[in-house]
């Protein structure tokens, strides 16, 4: 894979040499740079490299290491070879996932420097949008590996200070988006529109709770699967946004905010602290409802019993920052609304992870480890519980009730 990128930028180490002395205001020379991909099983999306450079004179600003990201083109990974064949629809990746790389370039255009941007981000120190006629496209970023670190991978829980610090985030994001003169929604219209005509995912859902119930019906409660298949009709995921969509603000979603896109900075031991370095990977960003992201994190990268003690205070540890940033610039739903809101749009995310649990494990879900065993039965209970709780709100909404 390292020589597709000699092949698509058969220069990269002149316009590295250039756009970096650029940026750091140096006059050095790019001496030598090596070139390993890594993360082949992690992402849906790019092809991704580790670049090693050497600089003559040396010079501590100049970075000697960095993150090569290029979009697959006429390639799959295996894990969108596994959505594609779980839905049923080969054009999954063409008809979605190939303007992604595209997406991510444009979040970078609107975040141009990490000291103003209203997220923790990567330097961003070259980028292209793709193009299939000269086969460019590319971004490359600062190596966060070099100062920040990440959780093994999404079986293990973030804690409940780690998920105070995205809650955290996201409302600095959200606050932005609902108070800045910036237009930060046209540059996403394709996406937008792409993103809503995503199909099949019925029928992926269906065969992963067919697979979780075959392997682990003994542990499930609800075992009729007809409620939770009806959360992805697209007449039913449309009457969700309505609901919702003139009481919460429309913010930019990331869409895949999950551990392997996350850096903490490092504790003394140095293990993640629950202070948040950076958020990777924006390629899949759209506009949408300020619980998608947070619906990720709670559900995905939560175990159930920090779940379901703990979201309640991150709800409002989110509420208290975003009404802080926004200052009453804009009128904003009560902290019940909120939580209202969110359990409404939480089931989704629920019953998605169950639907995907068989993909998860070996790709996301490191089994090539001692501790696999461990890994898996973290992310079954999680699953499960998920799954259970999401048919608990959706039964008493059924019934007329809501859930407290």
């Amino acid at each position: 894979m390292a020589n597709e990128l000699n092949v698509r930028y058969p220069k990269l180490q002149l316009e590295l040499q250039d756009r970096l002395n650029a940026y750091w205001k140096r006059n050095a020379k790019l001496t030598s740079i090596s070139v390993k991909a890594f993360g082949s099983n992690m992402g849906m999306v790019g092809l991704l490299f580790k670049a090693t450079l050497e600089w003559q004179p040396a010079d501590q600003q100049l970075p000697t290491s960095l993150v090569v990201k290029l979009p697959r083109m006429g390639t799959r990974s295996h894990l969108v070879e596994e959505v594609e064949k779980k839905t049923e629809n080969d054009s999954f990746a063409s008809n979605f996932l190939d303007v992604s790389h595209n997406v991510e370039v444009q979040v970078y255009d609107m975040f141009e420097s990490p000291e103003f941007a209203p997220v923790p981000i990567a330097r961003c120190f070259m980028r292209e949008k793709m193009s299939l006629d000269t086969k460019r496209g590319i971004i490359v970023l600062e190596d966060l590996s070099q100062k920040a670190v990440q959780l093994e991978d999404v079986s293990t829980s973030l804690s409940v200070g780690q998920l105070f610090s995205i809650a955290s985030a996201l409302a600095d994001l959200h606050g932005w988006c609902i108070t800045t003169e910036v237009d930060w929604k046209s540059p996403l219209a394709d996406a937008d529109n792409r993103f809503k005509n995503v199909s099949h995912l019925q029928e992926m859902v269906s065969n992963g709770l067919e697979w979780m119930k075959s392997n682990y019906q003994e542990r499930m409660i609800h075992k009729d699967f007809t409620l939770a298949l009806n959360r992805f009709e697209r007449s039913e995921r449309d009457r969700l946004a309505q609901r919702w969509a003139n009481i919460l603000p429309t913010v930019l979603v990331h869409g895949d905010l999950w551990t392997n896109n996350i850096f903490f900075k490092p504790n003394q031991h140095g293990k993640c602290s629950d202070e948040l370095a950076a958020v990777i990977d924006w390629q899949l960003v759209h506009t949408g409802s300020m619980f998608e992201d947070l619906s990720i994190i709670l559900t995905w990268c939560t175990s159930a019993d920090i779940r379901r003690t703990r979201s309640r205070e991150v709800i409002q540890q989110y509420h208290k920052r975003l009404a802080h940033n926004v200052k009453g610039k804009v009128s904003l739903p009560s902290e019940d609304v909120l939580w209202t809101a969110f359990n409404d749009v939480w089931p989704t995310r629920a019953i998605l992870l169950g639907g995907m649990l068989q993909m998860l494990l070996g790709t996301t879900v490191k089994l090539d480890s001692p501790d696999a065993k461990q890994r898996t039965e973290n992310m079954i209970n999680r699953a499960l519980a998920c799954y259970d709780d999401a048919m608990t709100i959706l039964e008493k909404q059924k019934s007329g009730g809501h859930y407290e």
